[in-house]
């Protein structure tokens, strides 16, 4: 049998080319375990951050839930006022209204509009304007203004709506009719006035004092008491004006006054600034000055009366004429007959 061919030798490459490198198997193996664990790390890292996106991603939702029940919530609170809530941008268009501002125009859109147009049919923004001056300052406004449009006084107050960095992004007003309270004060600053001139006139003393000093006094209770002005008799005792035989009872009546009971009718003697005494008759009756109770008086200068019932008294105590000496019998003609 013949025997194989021989495997032809290959020539020794003198640069060594082709020499076969000869493998470290504990090298390779240090080598594959620090990219394990290279990819170990990164995989890790991965992980975390997914987690991290994850769990942001999970609050933000939540915020985002939040914050639209939060404004549901808001809105909700905002419609249900009796006051009308508008939300006005930086260039005064309203984007949002609660149902008590539509109801102001009910047959108009409000959002979308310039507010000075739909409230006040205005070209150009108010001359009073709460929302611009909150833009302008950051600060919350409140003015009174009569809409013309309507015919109504409203108290607006305009508060920031501002976005993280504190920039005024928003302004909310909230207006309420406050016509009726208008009239009210109108008609009580006239009835003030009214009063008042029925005061200075009175030709009896009005004084008002706290139980202790004089707070007011008019001009007839300043002239019966010798003064030249209101200011020489203002804060002193009201007492120091009462003769010391009527301290007692006035004093008495005072407190009854204060408690808002009825104080009986007075006659008592005053004294001028000079000492001089003279008679008046008067009564209390308890009133407010600023929500604190106080006295108010009204005296009569009934001097006059009393030097006539003092004559009319010492006539009647006096020698009375018997009656024969001053007997004048009439006739009935009207003439006096001679006695016989």
């Amino acid at each position: 049998m013949p025997a194989p061919p021989e495997t032809p030798r290959r020539k020794p490459d003198p640069a060594g080319r082709d020499e076969v490198p000869q493998e470290n198997p504990a090298e390779t193996e240090r080598l594959v375990e620090e990219r394990i664990s290279e990819l170990q790390v990164e995989i890790d890292t991965l992980r975390r951050e997914n987690e991290e996106l994850r769990q942001a991603d999970t609050k933000r939702r939540r915020d985002e839930e939040a914050l639209r029940r939060e404004k549901d919530r808001v809105g909700a609170i905002l419609s249900a006022l009796d006051t009308g809530q508008s939300l006005v941008d930086p260039d005064m268009t309203i984007v949002w209204v609660n149902q008590e501002a539509r109801d102001i125009l009910p047959e108009q859109e409000p959002v979308g509009q310039k507010c000075y147009r739909y409230f006040e049919s205005l070209n150009e923004p108010c001359e009073v304007c709460a929302a611009r001056r909150v833009f302008a300052t950051g600060e919350v406004t409140r003015v009174e203004k009569c809409v013309s449009r309507r015919g109504r006084w409203m108290n607006i107050v305009a508060q920031p709506v501002k976005d993280a960095s504190g920039r005024v992004t928003h302004v909310l007003e909230s207006f309420t009719d406050i016509t009726e309270q208008k009239q009210a004060e109108e008609a009580l600053r006239e009835s003030e006035a009214k009063y008042r001139t029925l005061v200075e006139t009175a030709l009896d003393i009005v004084l008002i004092h706290d139980s202790e000093k004089i707070l007011y006094i008019n001009p007839t209770g300043v002239n019966l008491l010798g003064a030249s002005s209101p200011n020489e008799i203002l804060g002193r005792n009201f007492l120091e004006i009462v003769h010391p035989d009527f301290r007692d009872r006035i004093q008495e009546n005072a407190a009854m006054d204060l408690m808002g009971e009825p104080s009986p009718t007075t006659q008592l003697q005053l004294l001028r600034l000079d000492g001089t005494p003279f008679w008046v008759e008067g009564k209390g009756v308890m009133t407010y000055i600023a929500g604190t109770p106080v006295v108010q008086v009204i005296m009569r200068d009934i001097t006059g009366r009393k030097q006539m019932e003092n004559a009319s008294g010492r006539a009647r105590s006096g020698t009375v004429p018997s009656s024969s000496s001053c007997r004048m019998p009439w006739s009935y003609t009207g003439t006096a007959s001679s006695s016989t």
